[in-house]
């Protein structure tokens, strides 16, 4: 079982968990109620023009519309619906946000592994990678525009101030200033893969 701190902590940033309690043998449980991880607002957190989520997830039921990763006006990682419960990212600019679909879905009754990079310095296409191979994309529309401004709101795990929270087991959450190429979405994939049961 990992301690109380872990699935919070992002290099100096700890954050404060509500009501989510772990679940064997790795990870933390959410009730799809009112829990939430909660990551106060950071300058090492805020306004990511370059940025990758990695995160394990094994979902406790496919019809949800959950959030898994929420912060202020920006980055937002869901299931977009109760039909298709695909993996779904948006990053919310003023011209166009960079919105990606994939035909993945979320639930399979196992801990998945899911990854998602934007760069503001390049294509400005969300990718997202499913137990370490890119998606095939439903939509992948690039952002155009300024950023949202995400300064001040907190990153939030597994809730959205409220809206929709999340049903499932969350394994750990990173956050990484940089864009993981398809080779280390892949090797990221592989290296963690066992201690998930995949």
């Amino acid at each position: 079982m990992i301690p109380a701190s872990s699935i919070c902590r992002f290099y100096h940033n700890d954050g404060e968990i509500r009501g989510v309690v772990p679940s064997e043998p790795f990870g933390w449980y959410f009730n799809e109620i009112d829990d939430v991880v909660s990551v106060e607002s950071d300058a090492s957190l805020d306004n990511l023009g370059v940025l990758t989520l990695v995160c394990w997830i094994n979902r406790s039921v496919a019809e949800n519309t959950d959030y898994m990763i929420y912060k202020g006006t920006n980055v937002q990682l869901y299931v977009p619906g109760a039909v298709n419960d695909k993996f779904y990212c948006i990053l919310k600019h003023d011209g166009q946000h960079g919105t990606s679909i994939t035909d993945a879905t979320m639930y399979n009754g196992n801990f998945r592994h899911f990854v998602a990079t934007h760069d503001v310095g390049g294509d400005r296409k969300v990718r997202l990678y499913v137990d370490g191979a890119e998606g095939a994309y439903t939509t992948q529309d690039p952002s155009i525009g300024d950023r949202r401004d995400d300064s001040g709101s907190a990153l939030e795990i597994g809730n959205a101030g409220g809206d929709n929270p999340a049903q499932g087991v969350f394994g750990e959450l990173r956050v990484y200033n940089k864009v993981f190429s398809a080779t280390d979405a892949k090797n990221d994939f592989e290296l963690t893969r066992g201690r998930y049961g995949v």
